[in-house]
Protein backbone atom coordinates (compact mmCIF):
# COMPACT_ATOMS: atom_id res chain seq x y z
CA UNK A 1 0.00 0.00 0.00
CA UNK A 2 1.47 3.47 -0.99
CA UNK A 3 0.65 5.84 1.33
CA UNK A 4 0.59 9.55 0.57
CA UNK A 5 3.26 12.17 1.40
CA UNK A 6 2.54 13.67 4.93
CA UNK A 7 0.65 10.30 5.84
CA UNK A 8 0.70 9.70 9.92
CA UNK A 9 2.09 5.98 9.26
CA UNK A 10 5.02 6.96 6.77
CA UNK A 11 6.53 8.60 10.07
CA UNK A 12 8.44 5.42 11.90
CA UNK A 13 7.47 6.91 15.27
CA UNK A 14 4.30 6.95 14.47
CA UNK A 15 4.08 3.49 12.98
CA UNK A 16 5.96 1.67 15.96
CA UNK A 17 3.49 3.45 18.25
CA UNK A 18 0.26 2.06 16.57
CA UNK A 19 2.05 -1.44 16.09
CA UNK A 20 2.56 -1.51 19.76
CA UNK A 21 -0.66 -0.62 20.41
CA UNK A 22 -1.70 -2.56 18.00
CA UNK A 23 -0.35 -6.11 19.85
CA UNK A 24 -1.10 -5.15 22.76
CA UNK A 25 -4.72 -4.43 22.06
CA UNK A 26 -4.77 -7.68 20.36
CA UNK A 27 -3.11 -9.85 23.23
CA UNK A 28 -5.95 -8.34 25.50
CA UNK A 29 -8.81 -9.79 23.26
CA UNK A 30 -7.29 -13.04 22.05
CA UNK A 31 -5.08 -14.33 25.46
CA UNK A 32 -6.56 -12.00 28.05
CA UNK A 33 -8.52 -15.32 29.36
CA UNK A 34 -5.60 -17.70 29.70
CA UNK A 35 -5.04 -15.58 32.59
CA UNK A 36 -7.39 -18.00 34.16
CA UNK A 37 -5.34 -21.00 33.59
CA UNK A 38 -3.95 -22.81 36.03
CA UNK A 39 -0.61 -25.33 36.57
CA UNK A 40 0.43 -27.39 33.83
CA UNK A 41 3.50 -30.17 32.90
CA UNK A 42 6.36 -28.93 35.65
CA UNK A 43 4.71 -25.52 36.55
CA UNK A 44 4.04 -27.27 40.80
CA UNK A 45 7.42 -28.48 40.87
CA UNK A 46 9.02 -25.10 39.64
CA UNK A 47 7.16 -24.11 42.38
CA UNK A 48 8.18 -25.91 44.88
CA UNK A 49 11.61 -24.99 43.78
CA UNK A 50 11.11 -21.75 43.55
CA UNK A 51 10.19 -22.10 46.91
CA UNK A 52 13.23 -24.10 48.09
CA UNK A 53 15.49 -21.02 46.44
CA UNK A 54 14.11 -18.77 48.44
CA UNK A 55 15.34 -20.55 51.66
CA UNK A 56 18.85 -21.64 50.06
CA UNK A 57 19.70 -19.45 46.92
CA UNK A 58 22.61 -22.27 46.66
CA UNK A 59 19.42 -24.25 45.69
CA UNK A 60 19.03 -22.79 41.92
CA UNK A 61 22.34 -24.56 41.20
CA UNK A 62 22.00 -28.06 42.70
CA UNK A 63 20.75 -30.72 40.35
CA UNK A 64 18.73 -32.01 43.22
CA UNK A 65 15.77 -29.65 42.33
CA UNK A 66 12.46 -31.24 41.92
CA UNK A 67 12.25 -30.54 38.20
CA UNK A 68 15.92 -30.08 37.04
CA UNK A 69 15.62 -28.26 33.65
CA UNK A 70 19.56 -27.39 33.25
CA UNK A 71 18.68 -23.78 32.74
CA UNK A 72 19.81 -21.83 35.38
CA UNK A 73 18.75 -18.25 34.21
CA UNK A 74 15.24 -19.52 34.04
CA UNK A 75 14.68 -21.04 36.88
CA UNK A 76 16.42 -17.63 38.27
CA UNK A 77 13.51 -16.01 36.46
CA UNK A 78 10.90 -18.50 37.37
CA UNK A 79 12.16 -18.09 40.83
CA UNK A 80 11.89 -14.07 40.76
CA UNK A 81 8.80 -14.25 39.40
CA UNK A 82 7.49 -16.46 42.49
CA UNK A 83 9.15 -13.80 44.55
CA UNK A 84 7.06 -11.04 43.24
CA UNK A 85 4.03 -12.67 43.08
CA UNK A 86 4.08 -16.00 45.00
CA UNK A 87 2.36 -19.28 43.47
CA UNK A 88 -0.63 -17.32 41.67
CA UNK A 89 -0.04 -18.63 38.17
CA UNK A 90 -2.33 -16.02 36.52
CA UNK A 91 0.58 -13.53 36.62
CA UNK A 92 3.36 -16.46 35.13
CA UNK A 93 0.61 -16.81 32.20
CA UNK A 94 0.08 -12.80 32.03
CA UNK A 95 4.18 -12.81 32.01
CA UNK A 96 3.72 -15.33 29.26
CA UNK A 97 1.77 -12.74 27.07
CA UNK A 98 4.16 -9.98 27.50
CA UNK A 99 7.41 -12.48 26.63
CA UNK A 100 5.18 -12.81 23.27
CA UNK A 101 4.60 -9.74 22.60
CA UNK A 102 8.22 -8.35 23.22
CA UNK A 103 9.43 -11.26 21.37
CA UNK A 104 7.28 -10.37 18.37
CA UNK A 105 8.60 -6.86 18.40
CA UNK A 106 11.87 -7.60 18.52
CA UNK A 107 11.38 -9.53 15.47
CA UNK A 108 9.53 -6.91 13.86
CA UNK A 109 12.75 -5.17 14.68
CA UNK A 110 15.03 -7.79 13.56
CA UNK A 111 13.05 -8.08 9.74
CA UNK A 112 13.87 -4.11 9.33
CA UNK A 113 17.49 -4.32 9.87
CA UNK A 114 17.59 -7.04 8.12
CA UNK A 115 16.06 -5.26 5.19
CA UNK A 116 12.50 -5.78 5.02
CA UNK A 117 9.74 -3.26 4.46
CA UNK A 118 8.13 -2.52 7.05
CA UNK A 119 4.75 -4.29 5.67
CA UNK A 120 6.93 -7.60 5.56
CA UNK A 121 8.43 -6.94 8.87
CA UNK A 122 4.96 -5.92 10.65
CA UNK A 123 3.36 -8.99 9.10
CA UNK A 124 6.35 -11.53 10.74
CA UNK A 125 5.94 -9.91 14.42
CA UNK A 126 2.29 -10.27 13.68
CA UNK A 127 2.28 -14.04 11.94
CA UNK A 128 4.45 -14.94 14.85
CA UNK A 129 2.45 -13.68 17.48
CA UNK A 130 -0.44 -15.97 16.56
CA UNK A 131 1.78 -19.11 15.49
CA UNK A 132 0.04 -21.88 17.14
CA UNK A 133 3.52 -23.34 18.01
CA UNK A 134 3.55 -20.94 21.22
CA UNK A 135 0.18 -22.72 22.54
CA UNK A 136 2.39 -24.75 25.35
CA UNK A 137 4.90 -21.35 26.21
CA UNK A 138 1.70 -19.70 26.76
CA UNK A 139 -0.26 -22.35 28.57
CA UNK A 140 2.84 -24.08 30.35
CA UNK A 141 4.47 -21.75 32.87
CA UNK A 142 7.62 -24.22 32.55
CA UNK A 143 7.69 -24.17 28.87
CA UNK A 144 8.35 -20.01 29.39
CA UNK A 145 12.36 -20.77 28.36
CA UNK A 146 11.44 -21.05 24.47
CA UNK A 147 9.82 -17.77 23.94
CA UNK A 148 12.88 -16.55 26.40
CA UNK A 149 15.31 -18.25 24.26
CA UNK A 150 13.81 -16.57 21.11
CA UNK A 151 14.35 -13.10 22.67
CA UNK A 152 17.72 -13.70 23.71
CA UNK A 153 18.53 -15.10 19.68
CA UNK A 154 17.14 -11.68 18.30
CA UNK A 155 18.50 -9.31 20.94
CA UNK A 156 22.00 -11.53 19.64
CA UNK A 157 21.07 -11.15 16.06
CA UNK A 158 20.04 -7.32 16.60
CA UNK A 159 23.35 -6.93 18.29
CA UNK A 160 25.45 -8.62 15.75
CA UNK A 161 24.30 -6.23 12.65
CA UNK A 162 24.96 -3.45 15.29
CA UNK A 163 28.44 -4.85 15.37
CA UNK A 164 28.98 -4.86 12.06
CA UNK A 165 28.20 -1.34 11.55
CA UNK A 166 30.82 -0.70 13.65
CA UNK A 167 28.91 0.34 17.40
CA UNK A 168 31.41 -0.40 20.44
CA UNK A 169 28.51 -1.70 22.32
CA UNK A 170 27.18 -4.29 20.16
CA UNK A 171 30.02 -6.80 20.40
CA UNK A 172 29.63 -7.32 24.39
CA UNK A 173 25.52 -7.45 23.68
CA UNK A 174 26.02 -10.04 20.92
CA UNK A 175 28.02 -12.03 23.52
CA UNK A 176 26.40 -11.32 26.32
CA UNK A 177 23.03 -12.76 24.87
CA UNK A 178 24.72 -16.01 23.83
CA UNK A 179 25.90 -16.55 27.25
CA UNK A 180 22.14 -15.83 28.61
CA UNK A 181 20.81 -17.50 25.70
CA UNK A 182 22.25 -20.77 26.44
CA UNK A 183 21.78 -20.42 30.67
CA UNK A 184 18.10 -20.06 28.94
CA UNK A 185 17.48 -22.82 27.05
CA UNK A 186 20.43 -24.70 25.03
CA UNK A 187 18.62 -23.99 21.56
CA UNK A 188 20.11 -20.60 21.34
CA UNK A 189 23.07 -22.11 20.07
CA UNK A 190 21.58 -22.24 16.80
CA UNK A 191 22.69 -18.44 16.84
Amino acid sequence: MILPPGHILNEARYRWSLFVALLCLLAVLSQGSLTGLMLEAHDLENFIDSAAISQDFSYLFTADKHHTSGRPLYEFIIWVGYILWGDDARYFHLLGIIWHVTASLLLTRLCQRLGADWATSAGSGLLFFYTVSHYRAIHWISAQCYILSFILLCCGLLAHIARDEGKSWAGAALYGSLICGLLVHTSTVVM
